[in-house]
C-alpha cells in the first residue's frame, strides 16, 4: 500500500521541478498523425528511449507501463487485459487489438512480438472498433518500426546473463540511393537454458531459443509519395512448457515422461504507400502474416503417458486497406475501406494409456472473410470545442470444416461500431473530452461443442469515458473515468456437470473505474513517471449448470494496476533506470475460487554510453518475485529473475 500511495506524489513533484522540457509525441493509432496530448482518448506512448531503458524486448515488457494494462501469459497464450475487459482465451480472439506496422495479431496463441528496432509503442484505451473493427474491443496497441534514414549506421551487440543466457544482435541502415531509396536491417539470435528440472529425464528441459530478423525498405520516388516495405521473420525452438501441478512439492521440479517442445515460425509483411498533397493523404496498406506452430507438452507431469498433448496450427491472415485523410483548418477527417481473409488449420491429439494410445481431439479448418468501411472525424467548432464523429460497418462470413466427421458449417454476422465525442481545449496545455463508443468481438465456431450448436455470435460493448489531459514543458498528466457495459458476452458454459461445455452468448458484464498517468522532469535528464488504474469488472447475469456467477469478478482481470519509473541520463553518458510494475489479485475461474495473489516486480538497468560503445547491466524481476498463473488443474510459471550484461559497438 505504501508503494501505491507514493504514486500520488507525482503531481506534487511538478511544483518544485526546474524548467526543463518533455518531448512532444506524435501518434498515428487513429490512422492520422496527431499530437498525443490532443487526442480525445486515453493514450500512452513508449518511445525508443523508454523501451530501451525498460529493456522491453517482448509483450511482457509492456505490463503496467500504462494504467489499467496487465498481461497474462502461460501455456503459449498471450493475452492483454485493458480496463478490466477480458474473456476466455479459448475463443482465440483477443480483446485488445495488437498491430505491428499495420499487421494484426488476431489470435491469442503464440503471439511472439519482438520489440526490436521500434520507434514507439502507442497504447490507445477504450473501444477502437470504429476504426479497426474486430479485436479492438477494449483498445489498441500499435507498434511502429523505426524508419531508415540517409545517415549510415551499424551496431552489433553481445549479451550474457543468468541461466546460460547468450545472444548476439545487429542492426544497420542508411541510403542505398540518397533521398530516394533507404534501407535498414535488424536481427538477433538468443538462447537460454531452462530453470525447471525434469527428475525423470535428469535434465533441465525448458530451454529457450529465438531467432529474429527485420528488413525495412523505404522508397521516396517523389516528394509526395512514400512507400514502405517492412518484413519480419522469427523462429522459435523452445523446450518444455513451464508448467506444473498445483500441489507439486517444488514448483520448479517435475517428473515428465515426455520432453515437450514448442516450434513456431512466423513471417509477416507490411506494404504501405502514402501520397500526400497539400493537407490531404491517400494511403494503401497491405499486410500478410503466415504463422505455423508445432508443439507438444506433458499435461499430467508424470512418467507415464497419461496426458501427452500434441498441437499444430497453420494460420494465414491477409488485409488490404485504402483510406483518405485530411488535416485542414476545419478539422481532421479519415475515410476508408478494408477487406481481409483468415485461414486457420488446427490439429490436436492426446497420447494416453487410458485411451490405449493416441486419440485425435480436433482436426478443423476455418476460413473467414471480412469487409469493412469506416470514417473518423474531428470537426472544429467555435470556442475551442471539437466534435468527434466516427463509425465502422463490418460484415464477416465464417466457414468451418470438421475433418474428423466431415461436418461443414457456415454463418455470418454484421456489426456497426459508432463513436461520438466532444473535446474542449481549455487552454494551450489542457484538454478535456467525453465520448461514447461501441465495440465488438467477432463470432465463430466452437469446435469442442458436443451439440449441433457450434456457432456463437459477436459480443458487444458500449463504453462511456470522460477524461482530461495536460502537457506542460516539464510535466504531463492524464486522468479518465470510464464505464463499459458488455452484452452477449462469449462464455464457455457447463451444460452437464462437471465438464460438458458449450460456447454461447449467455452473459452480461460491466467494468468501471478510473486511471491516472503522469510524468515529470525533476532535472535535466532525471525523469519520474507513474500510473495508477482501478477497474472493477463483474458478471451481471451469468448462470450455467454449475451455478450462478452474477456479481462474481470476471476472470483474469485485476482490480488495481500500478507502475512507476525513475530514470537518469547524464551528459557524460552514464544512465540508470528502475521500474516498479504491479497489480492486485485476480481469479482464473468464473466462480472466483482459484485466486492469484497480487504482486509487484522491479526491473533495473545501469549503463554507460560513450562515442561508439554502450555497455549496461540489467535485471528483470530483480527480487525474483514468483507470479505464476494458477488454474485449478495447472500452474504456469512466471519468468525468474534475469540479470545480464550487454555490450554494443556502433560503427
Amino acid at each position: 500500500m505504501r508503494k501505491i500511495l507514493l504514486l500520488s506524489a507525482v503531481a506534487a513533484l511538478a511544483i518544485a521541478a526546474p524548467a526543463v522540457r518533455l518531448d512532444e509525441v506524435s501518434v498515428s493509432a487513429q490512422k492520422i498523425d496527431e499530437n498525443a496530448s490532443e487526442v480525445a482518448a486515453a493514450v500512452s506512448v513508449l518511445d525508443e528511449k523508454e523501451l530501451r531503458l525498460r529493456e522491453a524486448k517482448g509483450l511482457n515488457g509492456l505490463r503496467s507501463a500504462s494504467s489499467n494494462l496487465s498481461f497474462l501469459q502461460g501455456g503459449g497464450i498471450s493475452l492483454f487485459i485493458m480496463r478490466g475487459v477480458t474473456s476466455d482465451y479459448a475463443f482465440d480472439s483477443p480483446n485488445v487489438g495488437l498491430y505491428l506496422d499495420g499487421v494484426s495479431y488476431l489470435g491469442t496463441y503464440g503471439n511472439y512480438v519482438f520489440l526490436e528496432d521500434i520507434e514507439r509503442i502507442e497504447i490507445l484505451k477504450g473501444p477502437q472498433s470504429a476504426l479497426y473493427g474486430k479485436n479492438a474491443y477494449a483498445g489498441v496497441i500499435n507498434a511502429v518500426s523505426k524508419a531508415p534514414t540517409n545517415e549510415p549506421q551499424a551496431k552489433i551487440g553481445l549479451k550474457l546473463g543468468e541461466d546460460g543466457l547468450r545472444g548476439i544482435s545487429f542492426n544497420a541502415g542508411g541510403a542505398i540511393v540518397k533521398d530516394k531509396f533507404l534501407a535498414s536491417f535488424a536481427g538477433f539470435s538468443e538462447k537460454k537454458n531452462g530453470f525447471m528440472y525434469n527428475e525423470n529425464l535428469n535434465k533441465s528441459d525448458d530451454y529457450k531459443d529465438a531467432l529474429y530478423g527485420k528488413i525495412y525498405f523505404r522508397f521516396l520516388p517523389t516528394d509526395e509519395l512514400t512507400v514502405d516495405l517492412i518484413q519480419n521473420y522469427y523462429r522459435i525452438a523452445n523446450g518444455a512448457q513451464r508448467s506444473n501441478l498445483p500441489k507439486a512439492a517444488n514448483r520448479t521440479r517435475y517428473a515428465n515422461g515426455m520432453e515437450g517442445e514448442e516450434n513456431a515460425k512466423n513471417y509477416e509483411a507490411s506494404l504501405k504507400a502514402e501520397y500526400r498533397f497539400s493537407d490531404y493523404a491517400l494511403t494503401s496498406l497491405t499486410t500478410f502474416r503466415d504463422y505455423k506452430n508445432d508443439s507438444s507438452y506433458d499435461g499430467d507431469h508424470r512418467p507415464a503417458s497419461l496426458l501427452d498433448v500434441y498441437y499444430k496450427e497453420d494460420r494465414k491472415d491477409f488485409t488490404q486497406e485504402f483510406r483518405f485523410s485530411a488535416d485542414s483548418a476545419y478539422g481532421k477527417f479519415v475515410l476508408g475501406a478494408t477487406v481481409g481473409t483468415t485461414q486457420r488449420d488446427v490439429r490436436s491429439s492426446v497420447n494416453s494409456v487410458m485411451f490405449g494410445g493416441i486419440r485425435s481431439l480436433q482436426n478443423n479448418k476455418t476460413r473467414s472473410k471480412n469487409y469493412g468501411v469506416f470514417t473518423h472525424n474531428e470537426i472544429y467548432l467555435p470556442l475551442d470545442f471539437s466534435v468527434i464523429l466516427g463509425a465502422r460497418f463490418d460484415k464477416d462470413r465464417v466457414k468451418f470444416q470438421n475433418r474428423m466427421n466431415g461436418e461443414n458449417l457456415s454463418d455470418s454476422y454484421s456489426a456497426l461500431s459508432p463513436k461520438i465525442g466532444l473535446k474542449y481545449a481549455i487552454n494551450d496545455e489542457v484538454t478535456a473530452y467525453a465520448s461514447v463508443s461501441k465495440g465488438y468481438k467477432p463470432g465463430g465456431f466452437w469446435a469442442a461443442s458436443p451439440t449441433s450448436k457450434k456457432w456463437y455470435d459477436k459480443e458487444t460493448m458500449t463504453s462511456y469515458e470522460v477524461g482530461v489531459k495536460g502537457a506542460w514543458e516539464r510535466f504531463e498528466l492524464g486522468a479518465a473515468v470510464f464505464r463499459a457495459d458488455i452484452k452477449n458476452k462469449q462464455v464457455v458454459s457447463v451444460i452437464v456437470a462437471p465438464n460438458i461445455t458449450v460456447a454461447e452468448n449467455a452473459s452480461k458484464a460491466r467494468s468501471q473505474g478510473f486511471e491516472l498517468d503522469g510524468a515529470v522532469l525533476l532535472a535535466d535528464g532525471l525523469k519520474l513517471s507513474a500510473n495508477l488504474g482501478y477497474a472493477k469488472s463483474v458478471f451481471k447475469d451469468y448462470k450455467d449448470a454449475q451455478g450462478d456467477y452474477s456479481g462474481k469478478y470476471v476472470y483474469y482481470a485485476p482490480r488495481l494496476t500500478y507502475g512507476a519509473g525513475l530514470s537518469y541520463e547524464a551528459p557524460s553518458g552514464f544512465y540508470a533506470a528502475a521500474f516498479l510494475r504491479g497489480q492486485s489479485k485476480f481469479y482464473t475461474d468464473k466462480a472466483n475460487v482459484v485466486e492469484n495473489a497480487g504482486y509487484a516486480t522491479v526491473d533495473a538497468k545501469v549503463g554507460f554510453n560513450h562515442k561508439n560503445i554502450n555497455v549496461y547491466i540489467y535485471a528483470n524481476n530483480l527480487f525474483d518475485k514468483d507470479h505464476d498463473v494458477k488454474y485449478a488443474t495447472m500452474h504456469y510459471l512466471s519468468d525468474p529473475r534475469e540479470i545480464g550484461v550487454k555490450f554494443e559497438y556502433k560503427f
